[in-house]
């Protein structure tokens, strides 16, 4: 989520936005914040669109209903002080934070990074503790900005850079597939040398970032 754009600021105001998206425990949480407010509606818009993409690679059939994916996120670490903009450390550092979306095919665990200008979930199905998981987040530059499907185009290329180092191998053998199924497109599969691996990958774009994580499964070295 890029938090720069016009977009993202001020809409903790929009109460029909609020109403249409989020519970009212949710709006309890995004409204109790005087410093923050903005920072919890994105963290709790985030968190609903990371478990969707999570569950509904097992229950694709799932409804993308916002409000069919209550969010909890663990207050702990959340914010670090009372100010209106986030101390000089938060500038250069990213933070995290952790919770919970209860799904209606069961729960998903998040963790959320963020920093003054972007923020990024991710979402699992089973907890995450034990889990090889790894994710990057990218500045999209501006002769990239106004490329085709940067997602799909710049992602997957950074993508593929990370996981050659990841699997030691090389850049040229790896790929990353998603077919079209139905009228949407599959999630990500990563193959190398035309072999489909045991990795779980996510892609997201927003604004001038993208984004990309892969689960590496115990079996991949």
């Amino acid at each position: 989520m890029d938090l720069t754009q016009s977009t993202a600021k001020k809409k903790s105001r929009n109460i029909r936005f609020l109403n249409r998206v989020f519970t009212p425990d949710e709006q309890d949480f995004i409204l109790s914040s005087s410093a923050f407010p903005e920072l919890r509606l994105w963290c709790c818009w985030a968190a609903k669109e990371a478990a969707y993409k999570a569950i509904s690679k097992a229950c694709p059939d799932i409804p993308a209903i916002p409000k069919l994916f209550p969010v909890s996120i663990d207050p702990e670490g959340h914010e670090d002080s009372g100010t209106e903009s986030p101390d000089i450390q938060g500038l250069f550092f990213p933070r995290l934070s952790a919770g919970s979306v209860l799904t209606p095919a069961g729960r998903c665990w998040i963790r959320i990074e963020y920093r003054h200008t972007y923020l990024h979930c991710l979402a699992f199905t089973h907890a995450p503790d034990t889990l090889s998981v790894f994710r990057h987040v990218h500045y999209l530059s501006s002769s990239l900005q106004g490329g085709r499907a940067p997602d799909t185009e710049a992602g997957r290329l950074a993508a593929r850079f990370y996981l050659a180092g990841l699997l030691s191998e090389h850049f040229e053998d790896l790929e990353i597939v998603r077919q079209q199924k139905g009228s949407s497109a599959a999630p990500p599969r990563v193959f190398c040398r035309g072999r489909l691996l045991d990795v779980d990958i996510s892609l997201s774009h927003d604004g001038l970032f993208l984004a990309h994580a892969c689960l590496l499964q115990p079996s991949v070295p």
